[in-house]
């Protein structure tokens, strides 16, 4: 089980933030959906950081915690399933240090969305202090997971 809050980001505030912050990290991933269900979601992660691609079965729930089962698997197997998808989204992620938490910020390649994610300890152990970049909470809205997004997308591109 894993407890996060989720946030919009303002694209401006979060580069002038860049300016005084040097990353811990960033790296592209490529994500596709393999199945969704009314339970669980099903996808396969390529990271251009990894050796490996990782494949993941999450709860489909809008709460703060959610069940997620992740596992590494061969980077080819990664790309076979990866390919035979019709929902991808393609990202880079900034991993950045804020009041003591790890911040991953996700741009979203053919978009202009930008999300903010802290992993807490608990839902009762919500961040209090945010950094400048986020805006609006929207934790536990379906609309801001990335399987929403694949499909806005999909559907964006298919027009």
């Amino acid at each position: 089980m894993y407890s996060e809050q989720k946030f919009t980001v303002d694209k401006l505030a979060f580069e002038h933030f860049l300016l005084g912050n040097f990353p811990e990290s960033i790296i592209k991933i490529n994500k596709a959906y393999l199945g969704h269900g009314n339970a669980y979601e099903t996808s396969v992660s390529i990271s251009e950081d990894k050796k490996a691609g990782v494949l993941t079965v999450k709860q489909n729930n809008i709460t703060l915690s959610r069940e997620k089962y992740s596992y590494e698997i061969p980077l080819s197997e990664a790309r076979t399933m990866y390919e035979l998808c019709k929902l991808k989204i393609e990202k880079v992620r900034f991993t950045v240090l804020y009041d003591e938490h790890e911040w991953e910020i996700d741009i979203y390649f053919n978009s202009e969305l930008v999300i903010a994610k802290v992993q807490i300890r608990d839902e009762q152990s919500k961040v209090v202090k945010l950094p400048s970049f986020c805006t609006q909470e929207v934790t536990g809205s379906s609309e801001f997971y990335d399987y929403s997004i694949a499909k806005k997308l999909a559907s964006a591109l298919s027009n």
